[in-house]
């Protein structure tokens, strides 16, 4: 089933769905007047108005750094009636190529690797993003294959056009990281930098170690920490500091004691014991 709603004079229509996230659902759509584009569709992001908070500040975000080639463009919101419920609708370009991780994935499939002079120059224009998104004071907090999209190849050459999406996450530089307790950790940890993890610290830096991991996937094809990589290294980040941690928490928080891993490896069994660790250590910057 279809919707049709105007953004401005001009009427879209929804087709299929190509995806959802946690702030929202992307839809293909088809324009009915070419002059607004002047390409036959569009990448429809929608959620119900009462929950499209984080989707209208992801908007006005993309306005912020819309003047980049590097950066994917929103060009337009509108509010919508489906199904007797208000539906929030930010209008973007359309990706036909996919993302960066299904161009990885599809070198994995044919057995080979992404050429190191692809690699170099996919690193280039992520970088000339990037470095846009932060002289405009932004941080994207999310960089990662996934949220890399594919255009069609550059005149003359065989690379395609990669822009910069998913601004879902983002904040302001000057913006504060809020300290809670058992909060979920902005971003994507297998891409998160060591101090976002551990202290929930997400500045530029946390961009540029993101970045570090993405080129390194386009080279080898694979992600930077397996599962298990991630493990050690969580328990590892969690050991150093422990004794610190435990001194700042208990003088805050007396019934709060911190797991001590040295002593006590046993403690530390799954998953769910070392976030609660982790939280724990946030309690470093209340």
């Amino acid at each position: 089933m279809t919707s049709v709603f105007t953004a401005t004079t001009l009427k879209w229509k929804k087709y299929k769905k190509l995806g959802a996230g946690s702030y929202g659902t992307v839809y293909l759509a088809g324009e009915a007047n070419s002059l607004f584009l002047g390409r036959s569709f569009a990448a429809v992001k929608s959620a119900e108005f009462r929950h499209s908070k984080e989707t209208i500040k992801e908007a006005e975000f993309l306005k912020e750094v819309a003047d980049n080639p590097y950066i994917v463009r929103c060009f337009a919101e509108d509010i919508s009636i489906e199904n007797g419920k208000e539906v929030y609708n930010m209008l973007m370009e359309y990706a036909p190529g996919g993302t960066l991780h299904d161009l990885i994935v599809a070198y994995n499939v044919k057995g080979s690797l992404m050429p190191e002079s692809h690699a170099a120059a996919y690193a280039c224009m992520l970088l000339s993003g990037l470095s846009h998104v932060h002289r405009r004071g932004l941080v994207h907090c999310d960089l990662k294959p996934c949220n890399i999209l594919l255009f069609p190849k550059i005149n003359g050459t065989d690379l395609l056009h990669l822009k910069i999406a998913d601004f879902g996450l983002a904040k302001h530089v000057w913006e504060e990281d809020r300290v809670e307790l058992l909060r979920r950790h902005r971003g994507t940890r297998v891409y998160a930098s060591p101090e976002s993890i551990m202290f929930g610290m997400h500045g530029t830096a946390t961009d540029v170690w993101s970045l570090g991991c993405t080129i390194l996937e386009m080279m080898t094809g694979r992600q930077t920490w397996t599962d298990e990589e991630m493990w050690d290294l969580y328990v590892e980040m969690v050991q150093g500091p422990s004794s610190y941690i435990e001194e700042q928490c208990s003088a805050k928080t007396p019934d709060l004691k911190l797991v001590d891993l040295k002593d006590n490896p046993q403690r530390l069994r799954c998953k769910e014991d070392l976030q609660l660790t982790i939280s724990t250590t946030e309690l470093r910057g209340a």
